[in-house]
C-alpha cells in the first residue's frame, strides 16, 4: 500500500468521498482542488492541475508514492459552451500528473476514466471494447486512457483507469436524474421527465466508485490497465423511478418513453475484471442508496456515510 498519496479533485464528488475512506483505513494524503477549503474537518491545498510547476512543488516536499487523480470535468454535460477547457483540464491535467509520477518516481497512478470513453454500444462491454466517444468529454477520458498506458510502457508507472458509470449521491452538485426525483419526493414536489424512461441505466453509488479507487491504490500488481466499474445493477429508468416510489410512496413521478437526449445509449458494462483482480464488488445497492439520500435530505443536506461502503 502507497505510504503517501496525492489526492486531485478532493473537492468533487469521488474525491471527497476517496478522502473519507482514506481516512477511514488511516492512510497518508495530500488533497488539492482548483480552490482551498476544509471539507469534512480537513485541508485541501489550492492547486489547479493545469499548475505543472506547483504539482512539482508538491511532489517534492511530499514525496508521494502514488496518485489518485479525480480531477477534471466530470461530465458531458459540462463544458459544452467551452470544449478547449474541458481539454485542457481532463487532457492537459492528466498530462501534467504524468510527468511528475515520471520525474519522481511515483509508482502508481490511479485515475478516473468514464463509461463516456467508449461511446455508444450495442453489446455487453468488456474492457476490450474499441473506444469510439461521441462528445469532446468521452474523447478527452479515452486520450487519458491512451496516454496513461503509454506512460505505462515507457516510464515504468503501474497505473489503473477506472471507467466508472453514472456517478451518485446526496452530494452530486451537476444534474441527476436520480437525485432530482429522490429530493423532488422527500420535499413534496411531482417529479417530470418527458422522455427516458425506456434508457438503460447503470448506476454507481459514490462511495463504491471510492471504494474502487482504493483497491486499486492497494492491489499490489493489477493484471490489465483499464477496469469497468458500476453498481452492478442495469435498469431502465422506469425501473429506476419504481424503485424510488418502492422506497418513497409519496414520490410522485411521471417519465416519458425512449432515450435521456444528455447521454448515449450503452449496454451493460461487464465488472468481472474488476471483481477478479481488484476485489471490487458494489456494496451499495441502488435502493440502499435511495434510502440513505432520502434521509440525508430530510436531515438538510448532509450525507450519513458512515454505514455506507465498506472498502477492503
Amino acid at each position: 500500500m502507497p505510504a503517501k498519496i496525492l489526492l486531485t479533485g478532493a473537492a468533487g464528488l469521488v474525491g471527497r468521498a476517496v478522502a473519507r475512506q482514506l481516512r477511514r483505513d488511516g492512510l497518508d494524503y495530500v488533497a488539492i482542488d482548483q480552490t482551498a477549503a476544509v471539507i469534512d474537518g480537513h485541508d485541501v491545498i489550492e492547486c489547479d492541475v493545469r499548475d505543472v510547476h506547483r504539482l512539482h512543488d508538491l511532489a517534492v516536499r511530499h514525496r508521494f508514492d502514488a496518485i489518485a487523480h479525480c480531477a477534471g470535468y466530470s461530465g458531458p454535460m459540462l463544458g459544452q459552451s467551452n470544449p478547449a477547457a474541458v481539454i485542457a483540464v481532463n487532457v492537459g491535467g492528466t498530462a501534467n500528473l504524468l510527468e511528475v509520477a515520471r520525474v519522481h518516481s511515483i509508482e502508481r497512478f490511479v485515475f478516473c476514466s468514464s463509461v463516456s470513453a467508449v461511446g455508444p454500444t450495442s453489446a455487453a462491454i468488456t474492457e476490450e471494447v474499441v473506444l469510439c466517444p461521441t462528445t469532446v468529454y468521452g474523447a478527452t477520458k479515452a486520450a487519458c486512457e491512451q496516454l496513461i498506458a503509454a506512460y505505462q510502457q515507457t516510464s515504468g508507472i503501474t497505473a489503473v483507469s477506472l471507467r466508472l458509470a453514472a456517478v451518485w449521491g446526496p452530494e452530486r452538485t451537476t444534474v441527476c436524474a436520480l437525485g432530482a426525483t429522490i429530493k423532488d419526493a422527500v420535499e413534496g414536489r411531482e417529479t417530470v421527465f418527458e422522455s427516458g424512461g425506456g434508457f438503460p441505466t447503470q448506476y454507481l453509488h459514490v462511495e463504491d466508485a471510492a471504494q474502487a479507487v482504493l483497491l486499486a491504490l492497494k492491489v499490489a500488481d493489477p493484471r490489465q490497465g483499464v477496469y469497468n466499474v458500476n453498481g452492478g445493477e442495469y435498469l431502465t429508468f422506469a425501473a429506476v423511478a419504481d424503485e424510488v416510489r418502492s422506497v418513497l410512496p409519496q414520490a410522485r413521478v411521471t417519465v416519458g418513453p425512449g432515450g435521456d437526449p444528455l447521454y448515449e445509449w450503452q449496454e451493460q458494462f461487464d465488472i468481472s475484471a474488476a471483481r477478479r483482480d481488484l476485489g471490487f464488488e458494489p456494496q451499495i445497492s441502488l435502493r440502499e442508496g435511495i434510502e440513505a439520500f432520502a434521509d440525508a435530505v430530510a436531515r438538510g443536506g448532509d450525507p450519513d456515510v458512515a454505514s455506507l461502503g465498506r472498502p477492503s
